[in-house]
């Protein structure tokens, strides 16, 4: 028994000296050098040599919070191939819990590449509170983001657990509750359970207007653009500043060329955040369905010059942009502006 111990003591020794050597090299190589291949090495070497020591280093906050891009990718992309959830770093986490505070804390805007390898990691680790998590960052993001299409492909990736509506963790009891579950049915592609999830959401608070916002989207998902038009409708009633109601409902009219109702919408929205690209693009879209070139590519370089993601239109070119978004992986399409 004293040579199985000192043997196990020396394998662990040895990850972790392998890991520490690793993440080191990482650091010098990211001066220079674009590491992705280096960090799939790493990983595929640590897979080999995986012990709860090398975990509990990986989780400590100098490499998982390190001031190089590339050390916290080798670091969060390897917790999650290793897929341990049971050893404990230094801060007391394991590692859904210590990717979860990278997760909710992240920029997403600033630093994606991290932000799509926590995702990747939390849903390779499997475990029954990554839904939750997912949820809870997805809600906080806008409906035109990239991670929220990146969440919702993993949702497709991992499968819900059979009783996930009755799990009594996830049991929910105030509207925001039921909104945060009818957003991980809707990414499951589970249409029926999510509507029920905004249905009883709007039953415990009238007034909650993310409820009627999400419901109208689901709504136009499915196509039911008039049913969807009276909860955007619903939503301003309750908040008239809300912007995604705004534009969801002012693309909807557009789509169905009512377009001075769609140009009240788009104006409105303008008013109300003139620093979004969104209602500049929109106002621009129907000044050119409507023949007003000038009008449509100044609108267009104002979006432009908000965002300059947003680029439609500059030098004076307006490109029509509204059609149908036929959805991807089997989700319903949107009408709408398309991306």
């Amino acid at each position: 028994m004293g040579w199985i111990d000192r043997e196990g003591r020396k394998q662990s020794e040895e990850s972790e000296a392998l890991t520490r050597i690793r993440l080191a090299k990482t650091e010098q190589k990211a001066l220079d050098w674009k590491p992705d291949s280096w960090i799939d090495a790493c990983v595929y070497e640590f897979l080999r040599h995986k012990t709860p020591a090398m975990i509990r280093l990986l989780l400590e906050p100098r490499y998982l919070d390190h001031r190089l891009q590339a050390v916290r990718l080798l670091a969060i992309q390897a917790l999650g191939r290793l897929g341990d959830v049971r050893t404990v770093g230094p801060e007391g986490k394991d590692a859904v819990e210590a990717l979860a505070i990278r997760l909710r804390d992240i920029d997403l805007d600033l630093d994606p590449a991290i932000g799509e390898a926590l995702t990747d990691s939390l849903a390779l680790l499997g475990d029954s509170r990554v839904y939750e998590i997912l949820s809870s960052r997805l809600s906080r993001e806008p409906e035109s983001s990239e991670f929220r299409r990146l969440v919702q492909s993993k949702w497709r990736e991992i499968s819900l657990p059979v009783d996930f509506d009755r799990t009594p963790a996830l049991a929910p009891r105030t509207a925001s509750e039921f909104i945060s579950r009818g957003l991980l049915f809707e990414a499951a592609q589970d249409w029926f359970r999510a509507m029920n999830d905004y249905d009883r959401a709007i039953e415990i608070d009238s007034r909650c207007a993310d409820a009627h916002v999400r419901k109208g989207r689901l709504l136009e998902a499915l196509k039911k653009s008039d049913d969807a038009l009276t909860e955007f409708s619903k939503t301003l009633e309750i908040d008239p500043r809300n912007v995604d109601a705004s534009l969801a409902r002012g693309r909807l009219h557009f789509a169905a060329r009512r377009l001075r109702e769609a140009l009240r919408d788009a104006e409105h929205l303008i008013s109300v955040v003139p620093a979004s690209a969104e209602g500049w693009l929109l106002r621009g879209e129907i000044r050119y369905g409507e023949g007003d070139l000038t009008g449509a590519a100044s609108d267009f370089e104002k979006a432009a010059d908000v965002d300059p993601r947003k680029s439609h239109g500059r030098g004076g070119r307006a490109h029509p942009r509204c059609g149908v978004d036929s959805g991807q992986d089997g989700a319903p399409g949107r009408h709408g502006l398309a991306a």
